[in-house]
């Protein structure tokens, strides 16, 4: 297995080779025969993550048996832990896999992204955060909750390299990329059961098409500024390290340039959940501009401001954020409509495609309303 190196990652190793269910196991011995030259590779040990939707992740490790003695050991007796991400099926239909590695390129020389080890024909290796994934009821925490809405101000000040905006202006591809997706939705599920499930649950293409439009002319007129997103902000994708106080985020596949507000109400769309999506978990109006207060503090604190936030300020982001809310479950409704086709992960994405775009169609004329707060040009 032959190693080559990428410009496009600083010269970060890349291995051609495809890992599949078959051959998981040797392959990833071999990759980290190569990353982690001390490891005792016969003893390795695996941890599946099985809470993403997207990709397949593995965590490999050793236990500390008194032989290895080049890497450090963390607390819990073993060593550090090789994160092995394996793209899902198709999934380069819905993700620019390139534009993913310049995200974490770009995140990792800011400290903020884990650094990869290596690339290989269908994934990546990467290092492992230490701490725990939150989940929705983390977000009652106070403490938890001015992490995060700081982490999240961070990521949106990011002063973005000159090699990382050759590549990508500062503009929102949001709605470009839900059209695409539009395109993408197939004519005929591969099951009949699949197809009459489409056809009950889901509107007709051309509704989707209507929806989109509709919320494009909306947006277009609104004073909302485009910073980089990470665009995936799951309660899962928040990293508490208690022993630290800090959280770290993860997943960049989706990051890129795109609209603050989109970012924050994706955020708080999340609080729902996935597998048991309740929406009655949408955070409150207070919640929210509790959040947004924070925000907006770091925010103005990092770009040297007055820190203090107005009124009209807070509601006039509380406003874009309900109206950007919808345009979430636009977005991972349509896209759980291509999953739903090529995907090999267990998941119902029909069902979940249906969630979505039913929470878009039941709170829509109440949002739009709220939006009509918001600052227009």
């Amino acid at each position: 297995m032959a190693s080559s190196y990428i410009n496009r990652l600083n010269d970060i190793p890349h291995f051609e080779v495809k890992i599949t269910e078959k051959n998981v196991e040797t392959t990833v011995q071999l990759l980290i025969s190569h990353l982690k030259k001390s490891w005792n590779i016969n003893k390795l040990n695996k941890k599946v993550y099985d809470s993403g939707i997207t990709n397949k992740l593995y965590g490999y490790y050793v236990n500390y048996d008194g032989t290895i003695v080049s890497p450090q050991f963390s607390e819990y007796g073993r060593s550090e832990i090789v994160l092995v991400r394996i793209y899902g099926n198709k999934t380069d239909l819905v993700i620019d896999r390139a534009q993913e590695l310049r995200n974490f390129e770009e995140l990792s020389r800011c400290g903020i992204a884990p650094s990869i080890y290596c690339t290989f024909s269908n994934g990546y290796c990467y290092k492992y955060m230490e701490g725990r994934a939150l989940n929705p009821k983390d977000f009652s925490d106070k403490n938890i909750l001015n992490l995060c809405a700081r982490q999240v101000a961070n990521i949106h000040c990011l002063q973005l390299s000159e090699n990382y905006l050759k590549h990508y202006k500062l503009e929102s591809v949001l709605f470009k990329t839900i059209n695409r997706y539009i395109s993408l939705i197939p004519h005929k599920y591969n099951s009949e059961e699949m197809q009459k499930k489409y056809l009950e649950l889901i509107p007709s293409i051309e509704c989707l098409h209507s929806e989109v439009n509709q919320i494009i002319s909306i947006v277009a007129n609104m004073k909302t500024k485009i910073v980089f997103c990470h665009n995936d902000l799951l309660c899962g994708n928040f990293i508490f390290d208690e022993y630290n106080d800090k959280v770290v985020l993860i997943d960049y596949e989706y990051a890129g340039p795109n609209y603050a507000a989109y970012d924050i109400a994706n955020h708080f769309n999340e609080y729902a959940g996935i597998e048991d999506f309740d929406f009655s978990l949408y955070p409150s109006k207070e919640a929210q501009m509790e959040w947004l207060n924070i925000y907006m503090i770091e925010t103005n604190k990092i770009k040297g401001l007055t820190v203090e936030v107005s009124e009209k300020e807070l509601e006039c982001l509380y406003s874009q954020v309900q109206v950007f809310s919808l345009v979430s479950h636009l977005f991972w409704g349509i896209w759980a409509l291509i999953q739903a086709h090529y995907s090999d992960i267990n998941f119902d994405f029909l069902w979940y495609s249906s969630m979505r775009l039913n929470e878009y169609f039941k709170h829509k004329d109440a949002f739009l309303t709220i939006g009509k707060n918001a600052e227009f040009i």
